[in-house]
């Protein structure tokens, strides 16, 4: 027996198959906002301490941040499949980008607020650049914890400061004696560029994580769409934070006081050592949104040269 398209029995059908679209989409992002939680700080730091060379999540058997659970994410998936392949729809790909965009922000704002908590405590320089090796994974699940040694190039950039910093304040002091740098000032330089490295290793290693994520949850067609929405505001405000840096570097430079300058270079070196890793993530994304940190890494560049 056949029905007519506009027949009431068809409309029912297409009623109940609409109210089972919404359901199933409603469902993805209860999903994602019940279980999606920021990734603790003490996670971080031990992810950025286990390996030196930040190889992409993914492409590291030893190391897996597990962000959703193994049961949450084939919900997601399974959800995503028939939304897709019946559904015709992507609703479901904004409340994605939604959710784990909120999540990359809070997983990097709950860490720079750990680290500078930290910095009032008994904790050094080097600590607050590399982690505490014996932390607890804390929430988020976190395999291959092993005893690495901190990372060599942080560390180095940071003793490069300070000597660089005593030479220059002697070099002063012998063209005008007793005018020295505040000590206090170059102390909270030297920090804000401790902090300043440990967000740029940090959001890279929680972008490899959240394109590692997607993967069967957003179609493949559609991930570096929801990938470059995804990173967009964590992106921008890291942005905007190194851009703010260099203003106050500049304002230094013209009052004269070069010290202070000088925590420009280890933030250059490190991003120019990362950012081959950032362009590999960042590969497929819109061209301004790749952009964003070779204009970075310019104005800090240019900034530095002029203390020079």
């Amino acid at each position: 027996e056949s029905y007519s398209p506009k027949s009431k029995e068809m409309r029912e059908i297409e009623r109940i198959f609409e109210d089972g679209k919404d359901a199933l989409q409603h469902e993805f992002k209860s999903l994602l906002n019940r279980h999606g939680r920021p990734v603790p700080p003490i996670v971080i730091l031990d992810l950025l301490n286990t390996d030196e060379e930040l190889a992409p999540i993914g492409l590291d058997t030893d190391l897996t941040l597990e962000q959703l659970s193994e049961k949450v994410t084939q919900d997601l998936r399974a959800i995503s499949k028939w939304l897709t392949e019946y559904g015709k729809s992507s609703e479901f790909i904004r409340s994605y980008q939604s959710a784990r965009s909120t999540m990359l922000s809070r997983s990097l704002a709950g860490l720079k607020e750990h680290l500078k908590s930290s910095s009032g405590s008994s904790f050094s320089s080097a600590q607050l650049s590399y982690g505490n090796q014996s932390s607890p994974a804390g929430g988020a699940k976190f395999r291959g914890q092993k005893e690495v040694p901190a990372r060599k190039s942080i560390k180095r950039f940071v003793s490069f400061t300070k000597k660089a910093s005593s030479l220059l304040q002697l070099e002063q002091g012998h063209r005008r004696q007793g005018s020295f740098p505040d000590p206090i000032k170059e102390e909270t330089s030297d920090l804000e560029t401790d902090l300043y490295i440990n967000e740029i290793s940090a959001l890279l290693r929680l972008m490899q994580s959240e394109a590692h994520l997607m993967k069967g949850i957003v179609p493949e067609k559609h991930q570096r769409t929801a990938f470059d929405n995804i990173i967009q505001q964590v992106l921008d405000s890291l942005v905007n934070e190194g851009e703010l840096l260099a203003t106050a570097a500049r304002k230094n430079v013209a009052r004269h006081e070069f010290t202070a300058v000088l925590s420009i270079f280890p933030i250059v070196q490190h991003l120019r050592a990362v950012k081959p890793e950032f362009d590999l993530i960042l590969e497929g994304c819109q061209a301004p949104t790749r952009a964003k940190l070779t204009s970075l890494l310019s104005t800090l560049d240019s900034t530095g040269a002029k203390a020079l």
